[in-house]
């Protein structure tokens, strides 16, 4: 075995690749338990409608059929709603509070659905049996009777007042509505403005579609009370104290295991209502319950993203300075609030790295007969920054500046951070123009006329385009690493951020190689077992390696000092005079010294040492972190489009992100290429779309759910720009949401570029082939009938 003895900043092969492409990984659906049984989920047909009744007779008459479960039989056990929390704070953001008279509501969501079925695949009634084939058989013998009811589905009109009510006890589908800004100052800014313009824009709803469809397994000890759930998830930490919630038991009584996880994106960020039925049922049955998601089903019960609407204006004075910003951001949280982080993280950055002097904007969430939204890849601000990065390019191109130009004027310079935008959200440090600087230069902005000639050629419209961003970062604030270091050679991070596809196994060992000199192949990362992980927030809001390399910091510290005074032990000097280096304890000047693992075995074996110092050489730390992180960015994209046909290629893509400080290199960039195809793929194609009639989702399977493939895409060029974080102790800044936060408007500026000479001013998302073209012809048909009107 070869041995990388790497640390911050090298860029290491990640040791967890060749178990997982070997096939030797391990997810949730991989573990089989000893007499287990298999549930399947019935699931509504109809996006609105009362349940009458739900007969499940014939299905318990099947040989095989061990149990057929309801949202009645749920309540009756004493089961509760999942525990969203949709207004869960932050200390470094504002608080959304409903304007006077406004009464919010926040839905209960059980796990079956009670009285009425609010969302195609909602989840009704579930039936375990020996076999998955079986408890299909079973399922399709459930008989419900329901009253179908009117289903809304499009976000504005979900929130008109005469739209179909989800929930009875509200006055409207309307759950939030929150003022955040100043409107008197916004108010006098425009009216002093030389140029205003606006845009009316819908960022449309997708889906995760994580490699590993969702599974779970769990068994039930009658006589310790006690469950143990096998299933990934976004942290181990907050499903094993959400489905205590939910089972109504003590913490204590649940036990949650995860080994790897194939991808999150946020899908995965919270507990599902499946977690808790197989916990239920195997309670309920006496034996383990596993049940294992099919795809078709995921399209219907994923918790999916994005989906706002938005009306936005800039004003701008004579010269290009922006002056403000106003509008309304309208958010589908679909059947149940489940989180209105994505609806405040993108107001609280709606102004960007640009010097806006006010704002003022309404946040409202609408609820509507759709699957549930929640946070998803960068959550809320790929959304914001498409919006901002198009009213720029309106601007510049309504009101005759550069668009390059007009982006260097209002861009924040270094030596204006700390600065506070208009909405309260304090930027630390950066290089803003730099990094625009460098990724002009990496994607050849000089060199582009040429290009687009040689298209025209060709019979292609090539455009350009320039987004900048920035990404805010919070998250759950207390994490904590228990470090132990081992006398046979080995280091053990116990820590509760789990890996869904980030590298955690070899990054987190990097940092332990960088300051306890330890190889990374000796360091094992424990994260998914709840019963050696006390404390721990999971990846999400790029909060991993953000405060995951802190806590571990602080307890490779804690670890010097102990063994510093071991060794001095050992090597009979004064502590004062030994350093530690290259993972050993030397004494100055001399050529004595002992290594870190042989001051672990003195730790265990003398028996004279202080109390402090005897037994496993380890250290915690258990952090709150309180700030929030911005990284930013500058992407350049572009794209040939065939004017016949309305297809579009992707010819050229550059980005530059900042990360403060590069922990692995390599794996920042493939961070970034991931989140690059991430947001292509909703800037030109991906939608959840649904009836609008009926509310039957018309994107059930990859046959409907357009995705990008590797072949929809150039070679990727990407730097990183490294400008130390002033409010992280190590520099560093998230690395894994960049890629997608300005990909949706840099995609869309070089479309629209494209497609200047024909009069086209804005193309909605995704920009299919169809859309394209309609455009194209409308913009030439406008303009042939303009001309004949003069």
């Amino acid at each position: 075995m070869t041995v990388q003895a790497a640390g911050i900043g090298d860029s290491v092969r990640r040791k967890e690749d060749l178990r997982l492409v070997t096939g030797k990984g391990s997810f949730s659906d991989d573990l089989s338990l000893p007499g287990e049984t298999h549930a399947v989920v019935v699931r509504s047909p109809h996006a609105h409608a009362r349940i009458r009744s739900i007969d499940k007779r014939r299905a318990l008459a099947m040989p095989g059929v061990v149990a057929v479960l309801t949202g009645q039989d749920l309540l009756a056990d004493g089961l509760k709603p999942l525990p969203h929390k949709p207004l869960a704070l932050h200390p470094a953001e504002p608080q959304l509070v409903n304007r006077e008279g406004f009464r919010g509501f926040d839905a209960p969501h059980y796990p079956l659905a009670l009285d009425k079925t609010r969302h195609v695949g909602e989840a009704l009634a579930v039936v375990i049996a020996q076999t998955v084939d079986v408890a299909k058989d079973g399922a399709e013998r459930v008989d419900v009777d329901y009253e179908v009811l009117p289903a809304v589905t499009a976000t504005a009109a979900a929130a008109r007042p005469d739209a179909p009510r989800l929930w009875d006890e509200a006055p409207s589908n309307v759950c939030l509505d929150v003022d955040l800004g100043a409107a008197d100052a916004t108010a006098a800014a425009f009216a002093r403005a030389a140029h205003v313009v606006k845009l009316d824009t819908w960022v449309q709803r997708v889906t995760g579609v994580p490699m590993e469809p969702r599974a779970a397994v769990c068994e039930y000890d009658a006589a310790t009370r006690r469950y143990t759930l096998h299933a990934g998830s976004g942290g181990a930490v907050r499903l094993k104290h959400d489905l205590a919630a939910v089972l109504d038991v003590p913490a204590k009584n649940v036990r949650v295991l995860m080994d790897d996880v194939g991808g999150n994106f946020g899908t995965r960020g919270m507990i599902y209502p499946e977690f808790a039925l197989v916990a239920w049922a195997a309670r309920r049955v006496g034996r383990p319950v596993k049940w294992t998601c099919e795809r078709n089903e995921a399209f219907v019960s994923d918790y999916q993203g994005r989906d706002l609407a938005v009306t936005a204006e800039l004003a701008l004075d004579a010269d290009g300075d922006f002056l403000a910003m106003r509008g309304s951001n309208l958010s589908n949280v679909g059947s149940h609030p489940t989180n209105y982080g994505p609806l405040k993280k993108g107001i609280e950055i709606m102004s960007s790295i640009y010097r806006v002097p006010a704002a003022h904007f309404r946040a409202r969430a609408v609820v509507s007969n759709t699957t549930p939204t929640r946070p998803y890849r960068s959550a809320g601000r790929p959304e914001v920054m498409f919006v901002m990065e198009r009213l720029i390019d309106l601007a510049a191109r309504e009101f005759g500046f550069d668009r390059v130009d007009l982006r260097r004027r209002n861009l924040l310079t270094e030596a204006e951070l700390p600065y506070t935008n208009p909405i309260g959200m304090v930027y630390d440090s950066g290089n803003y123009p730099e990094v625009m600087d460098k990724a002009l230069r990496l994607g050849d902005w000089p060199g582009f006329p040429a290009r687009r000639a040689e298209a025209r050629r060709r019979g292609k419209r090539r455009g350009i385009g320039i987004a900048n961003y920035v990404d805010t970062a919070t998250g759950v604030p207390r994490e904590r690493a228990e470090v132990t270091v081992h006398p046979e050679g080995r280091v053990d991070v116990v820590i509760g951020i789990v890996s869904q596809g980030q590298g955690h196994e070899t990054s987190f060992a990097q940092l332990v190689t960088e300051w306890l000199g330890v190889p990374v192949e000796r360091v094992r990362i424990i994260a998914g077992d709840t019963d050696i992980v006390k404390v721990g927030g999971g990846a999400h809001s790029g909060r991993g390696m953000r405060m995951g390399s802190v806590v571990i910091w602080n307890s490779a510290r804690e670890i010097i000092a102990k063994g510093t005074r071991i060794a001095a032990r050992l090597l009979e000097s004064d502590p004062s005079t030994l350093r530690f280096e290259s993972g050993r304890f030397r004494v100055d000047g001399t050529d004595r010294s002992e290594s870190l693992f042989e001051v672990a075995a003195a730790a265990t074996r003398l028996s004279d040492l202080p109390d402090d110092l005897r037994g496993p050489l380890a250290a915690f730390s258990d952090e709150t972190f309180n700030d929030a992180s911005f990284p930013y960015g500058c992407h350049v994209c572009e794209v040939e489009i065939d004017p016949e046909l309305g297809t579009v290629e992707i010819v050229r893509y550059s980005a530059v992100d900042d990360v403060g400080r590069a922990v692995n290199p390599m794996i920042v960039h493939g961070q970034v290429h991931g989140g690059i195809a991430q947001g292509v793929g909703q800037a030109l194609m991906e939608q959840c779309y649904y009836d609008a009639r009926t509310g039957q989702p018309l994107t059930g399977s990859f046959m409907d759910y357009s995705m990008p493939r590797a072949d929809s895409f150039p070679f990727f060029a990407t730097e990183i720009s490294e400008v130390p974080c002033a409010t992280h102790p190590l520099g560093m800044r998230p690395a894994g949401e960049g890629g997608t936060t300005p990909a949706l408007g840099v995609v869309i500026n070089a479309v629209v570029d494209a497609l200047a000479d024909y009069g086209v001013r804005h193309v909605e998302m995704p920009a299919t082939p169809e859309r394209i073209w309609r455009a194209i012809h409308e913009a030439t048909t406008a303009a042939r009938s303009a001309r004949t009107d003069q």
